[in-house]
């Protein structure tokens, strides 16, 4: 799943007539890395939610290359959030693992390492992060995470500070902890 209904609140103006998935970098709307990406790791199919500016964005989805991945949408009318738009969309994930990915986010990874590493680990839920020591995510040596803290906060001396990259890999039953129709 694509996540592609946010407000874009941090980069408005820009986002007031361009939902932020379809600005360029590189003369290129960001939401096309995000296909390139997904389909370098072989996948064909993703769902992909839309809400603000969700005119916009669906119309311009028409226009992008979208890598040879099919593209289905689910329209939000009241935005659902990171983990309601997932719930919304469950039925499109059937019974495996599968790829939760922001798509606004420019990041370049082998995501068959990830999905490797999410099946060694035997979690229920993956996070992929990054180092970045002003990062808000601290992790324990084994790669767990173990507190999110605000920028300024400190945590335990041993436990390296990392961010969020935009990408996580899901089991369905996860989808079961979260409460229907909510942000």
């Amino acid at each position: 799943m694509v996540l592609a209904a946010g407000l874009g609140t941090r980069l408005r103006p820009l986002t007031n007539t361009v939902p932020k998935p379809l600005l360029p970098v590189a003369n290129r709307p960001i939401l096309e890395y995000t296909f390139s990406l997904l389909a370098g790791a072989g996948i064909g199919e993703v769902i992909l939610n839309t809400h603000h500016l969700a005119d916009r964005l669906e119309e311009g989805l028409r226009l992008l290359d979208t890598a040879g991945v099919r593209v289905h949408l689910s329209r939000e009318p009241k935005i659902l959030g990171t983990a309601g738009g997932p719930k919304k969309a469950r039925s499109f994930f059937g019974e495996g693992t599968f790829l939760l990915v922001n798509g606004d986010f420019l990041i370049d990874i082998d995501l068959q390492e990830v999905v490797d590493f999410h099946r060694r680990s035997g979690a229920r839920a993956t996070m992929v992060l990054r180092g970045d020591e002003r990062g808000g995510i601290f992790v324990d040596s084994e790669g767990l995470i173990r507190q999110f803290l605000e920028q300024r906060e400190a945590a335990l001396p041993e436990w390296t500070r990392t961010d969020y990259t935009g990408i996580h890999l899901l089991e369905p039953e996860v989808l079961k902890l979260i409460p229907r129709n909510t942000p």
